[in-house]
C-alpha cells in the first residue's frame, strides 16, 4: 500500500484552498474598491449639484433652483441602490472567503468579532463606532443629501406658487347703467 498517496492529496487540497483562499480575498479588495469608488462618483455628483443649487439659491430663478433640487433628490435613489447592490456582492465574497478560514487562518473571523464589539488582539472599537460602520455611515450620509434637496425643492417650489399670478377672474366693477 501506497501511504504517502493520502498525504499528497493533501497537500493538494490545501494548495487549493490557499488559492481559493487568496482569490476570494481579491474579490473582496475588488468588491470594496467597486463599492467605493460608485458611492464617490455619486457623492461628487451630489456635492457639485448641492452647490450648484446654493449658489442660485438667493437669486438665480426659482425654477432652475426647484429642478436642480428635485433632480439632486432623484438621483439618491440610483445612489442608493447601486450602493446596496454592490454591498451585496461584497458580503457575498466575505461570506466565500469565510468557507476557507478554519484551514488557513481566522483573519475574518477576527474582523467581525471586533465589528461585534469584541475584544481582539487588545483592541476594541467602541459602541458608537461600531453603529456607525461603513453601511450606516453611506445611509446617513444619502439622507442628509436627500434632505436638504428635499427642503430647498419643497420651500422653492411653496415660493414658485406664492408668486404665481393668480388662475381666478379678478372680479371688476359691474356697471347696471346701460
Amino acid at each position: 500500500m501506497n501511504t504517502a498517496r493520502p498525504a499528497i492529496e493533501e497537500q493538494v487540497q490545501t494548495v487549493n484552498v490557499s488559492e481559493k483562499y487568496s482569490f476570494a480575498l481579491e474579490l473582496i479588495q475588488y468588491e470594496i474598491q467597486r463599492l467605493w469608488t460608485i458611492f464617490g462618483i455619486f457623492l461628487l455628483a451630489e456635492t457639485v449639484l448641492l452647490g450648484a443649487v446654493f449658489q442660485v439659491l438667493g437669486n438665480g430663478p426659482k425654477g432652475l433652483v426647484f429642478a436642480g433640487a428635485l433632480v439632486g433628490l432623484l438621483l439618491v435613489i440610483p445612489w442608493w441602490a447601486t450602493f446596496e447592490n454592490t454591498r451585496f456582492f461584497y458580503l457575498l465574497r466575505l461570506q466565500q472567503a469565510k468557507e476557507f478560514e478554519p484551514t488557513v487562518g481566522s483573519f475574518l473571523m477576527e474582523g467581525q468579532a471586533l465589528a461585534d464589539g469584541k475584544e481582539v488582539r487588545g483592541i476594541r472599537i467602541a459602541r458608537f463606532f461600531r453603529f456607525m460602520r461603513p453601511q450606516r455611515s453611506g445611509w446617513f450620509l444619502m439622507i442628509l443629501f436627500a434632505v436638504s434637496f428635499f427642503v430647498i425643492a419643497l420651500l422653492k417650489g411653496l415660493e414658485i406658487v406664492r408668486d404665481a399670478p393668480s388662475c381666478q377672474p379678478q372680479s371688476s366693477p359691474v356697471s347696471l347703467a346701460a
